[in-house]
């Protein structure tokens, strides 16, 4: 049986889902790395390869979401005929008889069978009689390994593949340190190899986030900058890169350290310090004990290495809302209402820690990192870019902020206070001056009413237009989020039309831009409104001096959490070229 197997394995198909629109580049990865391409599909790629071919490809494809060992595939129009071709499979060949199998995920497009939950419960049943003959047992405890089935069906075509992935290979085990609404690590990647590149050439990432772009670009041995108005994007983003390179056994034993010091007391300030104000806001939001725990920890560590210091200041941080006075679930400033975690910060923390020095060992193995590739700086992209205007650059790419984006910086007000990289009076003229804020700092609003009214940026009549009607369609009932959505829209595309200004002066002749953009919803007077932000923000790169060569609609995927209520579910890629 095993010589069997081993012989079977040495010719597999294999299915690698990718982004719609990106099966070109997910193609020629797949090449490099010396595999045959069986078949290109709308969403994915088929090559073939052998069982080491599942290991390297899992590894090393920087753009597959996952790879799926083809099992079958038959044409089904009916229940009766979906049973009995899946029943027929050779289902033995890779489940044993204690394998835990289910359909974990069935999709279908333009096919007669339609609903996922019944043909995942069929198969499952075709399989169990399948298996019942094979192996002579009427009953399956479904104690070993675990072997995930995923089933699609394309105009009654069933593809059955075998999930040798688990997890998405797009969560590569750093996106919870996140900024903002964070592009996926797969399209990031699909990106960066979209972009003419050279070795000695810098990519630079505009609105950088939480540095999955420029983790991606290191992944390569590309160097990238990123810039960012958000100083906690650009801790995240630096943290990332640097601790890549991390002496993981080290922090370990610092971390046993650190934790069998406890207890910790609690620092004094004067009240004409400095860090007085920083306590004194720290105390109100964050219970005695565990602001104590955080800031005898941040003294000990003050005489560490950069790297070390940053991703002991970073998961602590990461932490800190489940753990402090305000409503974890909520985005807005709320005084907590929900219990707090059962076990205790430091408990969490060491786990927290342990599972992203696990990530970063996991990457080490594969290969060696240069944490001196990749560097975000403070920089307001539409503003001074003082910090980074002489030099020119050969590609960019980004996601930039949605319209009416997420109060970011209220999520993060604490952390960004506690880790000294805002003063507690500034945290909300930093949330407003964001690119894509809800609000307004002061007397700002007037100002930008009264910009409104004339189209003082001389925006693309298309949004002049946009503006215009939804300013029209404004109820007494609407609340003041809803009154101030057309002034904030005018503010966005005002901005962007800076940020697309200073990136065109940034770039060489001949480079290219990529943009990840979602497009935005909103409810004006009662009616639901779509707002195609990518392609009006294409009009403005136009206005700009750059070349649109692409608009191209990509897959979403479902989000989850604190901002899925607020996820777009429609993106389009756009290329940009000088």
């Amino acid at each position: 049986m095993y010589l069997d197997v081993e012989e079977r394995m040495k010719r597999v198909e294999l299915i690698a889902p990718c982004h719609f629109g990106l099966e070109s580049v997910l193609k020629r990865e797949i090449i490099d790395l010396g595999y045959e391409i069986s078949k290109v599909e709308d969403g994915r790629v088929t090559f073939i390869g052998d069982a080491e071919a599942i290991c390297r490809a899992n590894v090393f494809l920087r753009t597959a979401e996952r790879i799926l060992l083809k099992v079958g595939e038959f044409e089904a129009r009916t229940f009766d005929e979906l049973f009995e071709k899946t029943k027929s499979l050779p289902w033995e060949n890779y489940i044993p008889a204690d394998g835990k199998f289910w359909v974990t995920k069935a999709a279908s497009v333009k096919s007669k069978l339609f609903s996922p939950s019944d043909i995942q419960s069929i198969m499952k049943k075709a399989m169990v009689e399948r298996m019942k003959m094979q192996y002579h047992k009427k009953w399956f405890e479904e104690t070993g390994a675990s072997y995930p089935v995923r089933v699609f069906l394309m105009k009654d075509v069933v593809t059955i593949g075998l999930d040798t992935s688990g997890v998405s290979l797009h969560k590569r085990g750093y996106r919870q340190l996140s900024s903002k609404a964070p592009i996926t690590e797969t399209l990031a990647a699909a990106l960066i190899m979209l972009t003419p590149w050279k070795k000695d050439r810098i990519l630079v990432d505009p609105f950088c986030g939480s540095g999955t772009t420029m983790v991606e670009c290191t992944h390569n041995d590309y160097r990238s900058l990123g810039t960012d108005i958000n100083p906690m994007a650009v801790f995240i983003s630096n943290t990332k890169i640097q601790c890549l390179a991390l002496d993981t056994q080290y922090v370990k034993t610092l971390i046993d350290e650190l934790i069998s010091s406890a207890p910790f007391t609690m620092p004094n300030e004067e009240p004409d310090s400095e860090g007085y104000a920083r306590l004194e806001y720290l105390k109100r939001w964050i219970p005695e004990e565990t602001l104590s725990v955080l800031e005898g920890i941040n003294i000990r560590i003050q005489d560490e290495r950069p790297e070390v210091k940053r991703f002991i200041q970073l998961t602590l941080s990461d932490l800190i809302r489940d753990y402090s006075n305000q409503e974890p679930s909520d985005l807005r400033i709320r005084k907590r209402i929900s219990p707090f975690p059962e076990i205790g910060i430091l408990e969490a923390w060491k786990n927290n820690a342990d599972k992203y020095l696990s990530s970063i060992e996991g990457a080490q193995r594969i290969k060696r990192y240069d944490k001196d590739l990749g560097k975000a700086i403070l920089c307001d992209i539409r503003g001074d870019i003082s910090s980074v205007k002489n030099e020119k650059f050969d590609a960019m790419v980004t996601s930039p902020p949605y319209a009416t984006a997420l109060p970011y910086i209220d999520t993060q007000r604490i952390s960004l206070v506690w880790l000294g990289l805002c003063h507690p009076d500034e945290i909300m003229r930093l949330e407003s001056s964001l690119i894509g804020s809800r609000e307004f700092y002061s007397n700002e609003k007037k100002k930008w009413q009264e910009e409104l009214k004339t189209n003082r940026e001389k925006l693309p009549k298309e949004i002049d237009e946009l503006i215009d009607s939804l300013t029209g369609d404004l109820q007494p009932t609407d609340g003041f989020r809803k009154q101030a959505v057309p002034v904030l829209l005018y503010r966005y595309f005002v901005d962007m039309k800076k940020m697309f200004h200073n990136t065109y002066n940034l770039m060489k002749t001949g480079g290219k831009y990529g943009l990840i953009v979602g497009n935005n919803k909103t409810t004006i007077g009662g009616s639901r409104r779509v707002i195609d932000t990518p392609y009006l923000l294409s009009l403005i790169a136009e206005e700009c001096g750059w070349v649109v060569e692409e608009l191209l609609v990509l897959q979403t995927y479902k989000r989850y959490g604190i901002n899925s209520k607020n996820a777009i579910n429609s993106e389009t890629l756009i290329i940009l070229k000088k």
